[in-house]
């Protein structure tokens, strides 16, 4: 997968689907990731398909029977490991500002009932 294609692929991911990467690449089983996350077994399972349909956009189709999906996944983040904390940082810090924007609007609108 060339430069473009890989910086395409990695910008698709959510931040929770890192998070389920990273726990799958750690050996964690669907319980741990959902005990771990927060969530149940099927929204990891859902998480994991998507993860697996990201990662094998950029493979051949032929070759996908090949692979082990749970081995493929764990390479795919350790290849890309330190792309993936960029981008979690940067997921961070919108997330912040989202929620500080939030916060904005709503002290906008208490004071504006409050004038009224």
């Amino acid at each position: 997968m060339n430069k473009e294609a890989r910086q395409h692929s990695l910008s698709l991911f959510t931040r929770r689907q890192i998070d389920v990467l990273r726990l799958i690449s750690k050996g964690h089983s669907n319980r741990l990731i959902a005990n771990t996350l927060c969530l149940s077994i099927k929204s990891v399972e859902n998480y994991i398909n998507i993860i697996y349909n990201i990662i094998y956009s950029g493979i051949n189709a032929s070759s996908r029977g090949e692979l082990n999906s749970r081995v493929t996944a764990c390479n795919y983040y350790h290849i890309y490991e330190k792309e993936f904390t960029v981008l979690l940082k940067k997921l961070i810090e919108i997330e912040e500002e989202i929620t500080l924007f939030q916060y904005k609007v709503m002290d906008d609108l208490v004071e504006s009932m409050q004038e009224n």
